[in-house]
């Protein structure tokens, strides 16, 4: 492969690490922000399955075919940067919420998986796509056990407030730069054009197809647990007398046996 191809996909694995390691942070931030904002569990809970719901929406990928990934990408930099910001200056679980589950959701729903892997295949030759496929999701599992840590250390050191603003920060700068390394649409290697189908008759093709259901059902099922454990495993922990750091360390193992 070309300098160029290994340049897209390391940028690609680097984009999912902070976006999917990020994510998987969220749940450090359960006992400081309610105990902060006075606020139940249960709420922020619900701001988190409102997140996840949004994400899995598929506005980001649709975009990505019609504008290219360079810009989707770059977008959900900038949407991941501000909502992260604002949801540190929230007064109440309201605004806290709508930022972390509108804004963050759409966020990582453009600089994730989807559009991500999508724009790493398209640069790709067939022969090697494979291999990109499995460097860019092991990124991702590199996030998760990797940005945890962090994350805790700076709520050690910032607050929450100031932990989710740097983290806010770093990722408008890094995704938003890094976009600029994806191929734009006339360098993308594509091996076939397209056949001019329209979403809606490829969401139906789709969903009559058994293997994309199996699929579905697979990833529903380690999306449901995986994000239940992530929100509540660090509070269950500490309140069972262990510290944060341990927590976040249990938490991160996840990522790494991922």
């Amino acid at each position: 492969m070309s300098r160029r191809t290994w340049i897209v996909i390391v940028t690609g694995a680097a984009m999912v690490f902070l976006t999917m390691g990020t994510r998987q942070s969220i749940g450090l931030f359960l006992k400081p922000v309610t105990e902060d904002l006075g606020a139940s569990r249960e709420s922020f809970a619900l701001a988190v399955a409102a997140h996840n719901l949004i994400l899995g929406l598929p506005l980001a990928a649709i975009a990505a075919d019609r504008i290219g990934p360079r810009r989707v990408v770059a977008a959900a930099g900038l949407l991941m940067g501000t909502g992260l910001v604002l949801a540190s200056r929230a007064d109440g679980i309201g605004a806290f919420g709508i930022s972390l589950a509108l804004l963050f959701g759409i966020a990582v729903s453009g600089a994730s998986f989807v559009v991500v892997i999508g724009a790493v295949g398209k640069a790709v030759p067939v022969s090697r796509q494979s291999f990109a496929f499995g460097f860019v999701t092991a990124g991702a599992s590199v996030g998760m056990f990797a940005m945890v840590p962090v994350a805790q250390g700076l709520i050690d050191g910032l607050g929450w407030r100031g932990a989710m603003a740097a983290l806010g920060v770093v990722a408008l700068i890094v995704i938003a730069g890094a976009s600029r390394l994806l191929p734009a649409d006339e360098d993308q290697q594509l091996d076939h054009h397209t056949d001019g189908t329209s979403v809606t008759t490829a969401i139906r093709r789709a969903l009559r197809t058994r293997d994309y259901l199996l699929l579905t059902s697979g990833f529903f099922v380690c999306g449901f647990h995986v994000a239940f454990i992530g929100v509540h495993l660090p509070a269950y922990l500490t309140d069972e007398g262990l510290s944060d750091r341990t927590a976040a360390i249990s938490l991160s193992l996840i990522g790494l046996f991922n």
